[in-house]
């Protein structure tokens, strides 16, 4: 994963109108497998710090962060995405730049202790630099899910008259570079 150029975009709805937002720096990465009948599989785990995230007002993105810092040390920042399968076909190293695969993803997002699993359909794409995976559509959840509704109420409070409603949809746009594991660099 290439953690300069990767990032989450999340959007939150807020009474009439709708608050965007990234997270830069995910790391982690994604260890593809051959499945059988010609497919692509995949698993990995990508972090990144949700204190991290930046909005297109300044005092919005303080006041954001400030609600996502651990309140104790048993809490953490950081959120998880695991990627558990990864369906698509068959994915060459060869795929011609500008080349696109689809594909199914499922995992879970991971936010202080608490799961949500999802499935989505995106795309890998050969860039310049390795390969680029989307989503097609945004990933949709709520706040409750994750655990943060104290953490919305209180910075929607602070700052809006009308609160966040309704879900919070984030896209992925990860940057993935080619890694040789050492066994197979041995045998080369």
């Amino acid at each position: 994963m290439r953690a300069d150029s990767s990032r989450v975009h999340f959007l939150i709805q807020v009474g009439d109108s709708a608050v965007v937002g990234s997270i830069p720096g995910v790391l982690g990465a994604l260890t593809f497998r051959e499945e059988s009948g010609g497919f692509v599989g995949a698993e990995g785990r990508m972090q990144l710090d949700l204190t991290g995230a930046t909005l297109a007002d300044t005092l919005r993105t303080r006041m954001l962060r400030e609600q996502l810092e651990p309140a104790g040390p048993r809490e953490s920042s950081v959120a998880e995405l695991r990627v558990r399968d990864l369906f698509g076909k068959r994915f060459k190293t060869d795929l011609p730049l500008g080349g696109v695969l689809p594909v199914s993803i499922r995992g879970q997002l991971l936010v202080r202790g608490r799961a949500v699993s999802r499935q989505f359909d995106g795309e890998i794409t050969r860039t310049p630099g390795g390969w680029r995976l989307t989503n097609a559509q945004p990933i949709v959840f709520s706040f409750e899910e994750v655990g943060l509704r104290e953490e919305r109420d209180a910075w929607f409070s602070a700052r809006e008259a009308v609160p966040a409603r309704g879900p919070v949809a984030i896209s992925v746009d990860l940057r993935l570079e080619r890694r040789v594991a050492a066994e197979a660099r041995s045998a080369e």
